[in-house]
C-alpha cells in the first residue's frame, strides 16, 4: 500500500513539473495523459465531433458513424471514413508554461449493407486511450556535511502509447422504429515511460530507465437506437440512442530497463517478467436528437465511465482515478440541402459545448474539461462523400492545489467516402 501511495505521489510531482518546461523535440499531449492509462479518446463520429458530442443518437446514410452499433442498420451504400487530428495544449502552473503539440491518424472505418436499410455491418481500428506527455526538471541537492558542493542533476521524463480498439460488428433493423447492434473488438496497446538522468557534476554517469507495458484483451459493445419521424411535419422527428461496453479485462507484460552509463541492465524481459492484469472500465453513453426540418437539428449526450474500478498492471485500484460523467450538445444546420445556389449553402454548420467532470482527481480536486466545438460540412454535390473539418477551444485542469490548468485548442479532419462516387453516372 505504501508503494502505490508511493507511485501516486511521483506521478503528481512529474505532472506538476512537465507543464514548466516540456520538451518541443517530444510531440506531447496533454500533461494529465501521464496518469492510469492514458487520456480516454471520445471521438466516435466526425458528424457528432463538430457539436461537442459523439453522435450516439445520429443516423446518417452518407456518412460513418462509430458512436452507437444500432445505427449501422441505416448503411445503404459502402462508406469509408479516415481522419488527421492536430493538437495543441498551452500548458500554465505555478512556476511557468509550455506549449505541447500532437498530430496523429485518428481513426478507420468502412462501413458495408448487407441488406440494405436493414443489416449493416462495420470493420473499425480505432484508439480507445492516448499518452503522450513529457517533462525535464533540475533539482539541486544540497550535501550535509559543511563544505562539501552541492550536486546538481537533470531528469527528462516523458512516455508514449495508449490504448487501441479493433472493432467488427453489425447493427440490425428490428421495425421500422427500433435497432440493435453489437460489436466484438480486440483491444490492445503498449504504453512507454522513461526517465534520463544527468549530472552536471563531474565523476557521476548519466542514468535511465525505461518501463514497457504491453496489453490485449477482447471486448463488446452493445446498442440501441430507435426514431420516430414525421411527427408533426414530412421532416421533423426524435431519435434517441444508447450503447454500453462492457469492462475490459487485458492482460498484460512488462519490460524494465535501466542504463547506467553504457551499460544496459535488463531488470525484467517482456517473455520472461511477471505477467498482470489491466481492467478497462464500463461505459454508458446515452443521446437524443431532435430534427426540427432537413436543415436543422439538436442533440444532446451523457457519458458515464467508472474509472473508479480500473486496475493498473498489478491488479490495483488507482486513488487518483474516479467515475467520469461527460455532458454535450450541439446543433447542425444543413444549408446544403436548400435549393438556392450560392456560397453559403454549399456548407452545412455545427457547434455545440461538452462539459466533463474529469476520471482523475488530484489534491482533492477534480480534473475538469470545458470544450466549445464548431465543424463545417464540405459535402460533394454529386458523389455523396464529403470532408468534416472540426474545431476544439477549451480549458482542462487548474493551477490551483498545486496542479496544471491546459488550453486547448484542435483541428480535426475527416474524410467520408461514399460508394456513389465510384458509381458511373450516364446522360439522361
Amino acid at each position: 500500500m505504501q508503494i502505490k501511495r508511493l507511485t501516486s505521489l511521483i506521478l503528481l510531482v512529474l505532472l506538476v513539473v512537465s507543464g514548466v518546461q516540456s520538451q518541443d523535440r517530444y510531440q506531447s499531449g496533454s500533461s494529465y495523459s501521464a496518469l492510469g492509462a492514458g487520456f480516454p479518446v471520445d471521438f466516435r463520429s466526425s458528424q457528432g465531433a463538430g457539436m461537442g458530442i459523439s453522435g450516439v443518437s445520429i443516423s446518417n446514410r452518407l456518412a460513418g458513424n462509430l458512436s452507437n452499433p444500432a445505427v449501422w442498420h441505416n448503411t445503404y451504400f459502402t462508406l469509408a471514413n479516415g481522419g488527421l487530428s492536430f493538437n495543441v495544449y498551452n500548458a500554465k502552473d505555478d512556476f511557468g508554461s509550455s506549449v505541447n503539440n500532437q498530430f496523429g491518424i485518428d481513426h478507420f472505418q468502412l462501413q458495408i449493407p448487407i441488406l440494405r436499410d436493414r443489416l449493416g455491418a462495420s470493420v473499425a481500428l480505432f484508439p480507445e486511450t492516448q499518452s503522450r506527455f513529457s517533462s525535464i526538471s533540475t533539482t539541486t541537492v544540497q550535501p550535509a556535511t559543511v563544505g562539501a558542493d552541492s550536486l546538481q542533476f537533470t531528469s527528462f521524463f516523458r512516455g508514449e502509447g495508449g490504448l487501441n480498439r479493433f472493432e467488427a460488428g453489425f447493427g440490425y433493423s428490428l421495425t421500422e422504429n427500433f435497432a440493435v447492434g453489437y460489436a466484438a473488438s480486440v483491444v490492445f496497446g503498449i504504453q512507454r515511460q522513461a526517465t534520463d538522468i544527468t549530472f552536471s557534476t563531474a565523476g557521476y554517469q548519466p542514468v535511465a530507465f525505461e518501463t514497457r507495458v504491453s496489453a490485449l484483451g477482447y471486448g463488446h459493445r452493445f446498442g440501441f437506437y430507435g426514431q420516430f419521424l414525421n411527427l408533426v411535419s414530412n421532416s421533423d422527428g426524435v431519435a434517441f440512442g444508447v450503447t454500453a461496453s462492457l469492462p475490459v479485462n487485458l492482460g498484460g507484460k512488462r519490460e524494465v530497463n535501466t542504463i547506467t552509463g553504457n551499460t544496459i541492465n535488463v531488470i525484467e524481459r517482456e517473455d520472461e517478467g511477471p505477467s498482470g492484469q489491466l481492467e478497462l472500465p464500463l461505459e454508458i453513453n446515452t443521446g437524443l436528437t431532435i430534427y426540427f426540418n432537413r436543415f436543422a437539428m439538436f442533440s444532446a449526450e451523457a457519458l458515464m465511465q467508472n474509472w473508479s474500478n480500473y486496475q493498473n498492471f498489478a491488479g490495483q485500484n488507482e486513488d487518483f482515478l474516479t467515475d467520469r460523467l461527460k455532458l454535450g450538445a450541439g446543433f447542425e444546420y444543413s444549408a446544403f440541402r436548400r435549393s438556392e445556389n450560392n456560397l453559403f449553402t454549399r456548407f452545412g454548420y455545427r457547434a455545440g459545448i461538452s462539459f466533463d467532470n474529469g476520471h482523475i482527481e488530484l489534491n482533492d480536486t477534480r480534473i475538469q474539461t470545458v470544450l466549445f466545438s464548431a465543424g463545417l460540412a464540405i459535402p460533394s454535390p454529386v458523389t455523396g462523400s464529403s470532408v468534416d473539418i472540426n474545431f476544439d477551444y477549451g480549458f482542462r485542469g487548474t493551477t490551483s492545489h498545486e496542479l496544471v490548468r491546459e488550453r486547448i485548442f484542435a483541428v480535426r479532419m475527416t474524410f467520408n467516402l461514399s460508394e456513389l462516387m465510384f458509381l458511373q453516372r450516364r446522360l439522361q
